[in-house]
């Protein structure tokens, strides 16, 4: 078919543009592991932005939304004291409104399957009411008055449990006058599970992290020395009761400092990340496999020779392992413990804390302000865990898309055709037949194209 001139500049003009918004594009919308999703928008994040906000801590709830917590009063714009709720897409959700709040930052938040939400740190106060360290809100976010108990120092961590129930660790001695030794259990009612009674921990700045496995036993680590009468340097295993296990031998000395991440692998060996350079004589620098005893894995070799502090560890369903290390940031391992070498993501600034990986593999990382693949992020971002395109792409605060302008007369029937190699002028594509209804008028590309096309527009009868 036959381009007029008037077409034919309008076709040069078009092809220019698109040019340059095709090469964004494949870098942008290539769905290669650790790249940004750009489909995750959360707005301005959290606020203000001039008063150190911060996100601490991750949670996903069994509809797929997204708890987050930490150093903050507002969320896009929404007042949201220290505790937001954000939608699958990261939206802040508005339905989730926690009035005043607590008194000051969260360091934990938890997700029950009933919809409820418990949330701890050093805070006294949640919404006007004495709710000291550990509370409960409703789905709708007010607090539950119901949850009445009464602990005596900060809560660091709430790991939740299928049954409803859930595990609090922190720095408290007792729970309602009893009792609880750094760690404590919850039922799916919101009272003191009196039938666990841990051990005593002494030693260090006590417990930092907790892992179940499916047997309900309990890996906790720290930079303690001793559980109860044992000596059990920075790793532990307790019953259901509380008691120790003793027949986990433990991984033997640990050179430096604590553990403060533990998670479990579905064949029951633990992965332990934290601020160390060795354990049992071998040089593991931030991050360790051990078998199911405590034995430390020598087949587990992790190259990250300048990641000496592990933070947090979080396991994706294919067995890799996502970490946030300090100074590479976020990396992924291999089931091996090698390294992901197909993982890109770079992040940079602010210490980045809070780590959640979604049942589609995606990756949810939170901190301060930081860098991620070079595009500034307000302390939220959420990153591809697998290769494959994206859908649904928005791109944030840009205007470049894919596609070309075609200015034309107003009511004529056009057909827009894009190829990917100019000098075979006969291998054009159709891609949309259109009325234009406006001109001069932006042509997207509907199927989000990799690499780069040129694009050209033909009346049509």
């Amino acid at each position: 078919m036959k381009i007029n001139s008037h077409r034919r500049i309008e076709f040069e003009r078009g092809m220019k543009l698109a040019l340059a918004s095709s090469l964004f594009a494949a870098a942008a919308c290539f769905g290669q592991s650790g790249a940004l999703d750009l489909s995750f928008n959360p707005g301005s994040g959290p606020g203000p932005s001039d008063n150190g906000a911060f996100i601490g801590a991750i949670c996903l709830t069994p509809n797929g939304q997204i708890l987050v917590a930490g150093e903050f009063t507002t969320f896009n714009g929404f007042p949201s004291d220290y505790v937001a709720r954000l939608n699958a897409d990261g939206s802040f959700d508005q339905t989730f409104y926690v009035g005043t709040g607590p008194n000051t930052s969260v360091a934990t938040v938890a997700s029950e399957a009933n919809g409820m939400v418990v949330i701890g740190g050093g805070f006294t106060m949640v919404n006007g009411e004495f709710q000291p360290y550990l509370a409960r809100l409703r789905g709708d976010g007010s607090l539950d008055l119901t949850f009445t108990n009464v602990v005596s120092s900060s809560v660091n961590l709430l790991v939740s449990l299928t049954n409803g129930a859930f595990y609090a660790v922190g720095s408290f001695s007792t729970v309602n006058g009893i009792a609880m030794h750094n760690i404590a259990r919850f039922n799916a009612d919101g009272s003191l599970d009196t039938s666990f009674s841990p051990a005593a921990v002494t030693g260090g700045s006590a417990i930092q992290s907790l892992a179940v496995q499916s047997n309900g036993f309990i890996v906790i680590g720290g930079n303690f020395t001793t559980v109860g009468a044992h000596s059990c340097e920075y790793l532990a295993r307790l019953n259901s009761s509380g008691a120790v296990d003793t027949s986990f031998l433990g991984p033997g000395s640990i050179g430096g400092g604590s553990l403060t991440a533990v998670i479990i692998e579905t064949n029951g060996q633990i992965v332990v990340g934290g601020d160390f350079a060795s354990i049992n004589g071998y040089s593991e620098l931030g991050v360790a496999r051990l078998n199911y005893d405590g034995s430390l894995d020598t087949t587990f070799r992790a190259p990250l020779v300048n990641a000496t502090s592990v933070g947090t560890i979080a396991l994706q369903s294919n067995g890799k392992i996502i970490e946030l290390a300090s100074p590479e940031g976020l990396v992924r391992l291999n089931m091996d413990g090698s390294l992901d070498t197909s993982f890109t993501a770079e992040v940079f600034g602010s210490s980045s804390r809070g780590l959640a990986v979604q049942a589609d593999g995606k990756i949810l990382i939170g901190g301060g302000s930081m860098q991620v693949n070079g595009t500034n992020i307000n302390r939220i971002a959420r990153l591809l865990g697998d290769s494959g395109n994206q859908a649904g792409v928005q791109l944030l605060s840009m205007n470049l898309y894919p596609g070309m302008f075609l200015s034309g007369s107003v009511g004529t029937n056009y057909r827009v055709e894009y190829t990917t190699n100019l000098s075979m002028v006969s291998l054009w594509t159709p891609l949309t037949n259109l009325t234009l209804t406006n001109s001069p008028a932006f042509i997207a590309d509907p199927t989000l194209p990799q690499g780069s096309r040129f694009y050209r527009a033909v009346t049509v009868p």
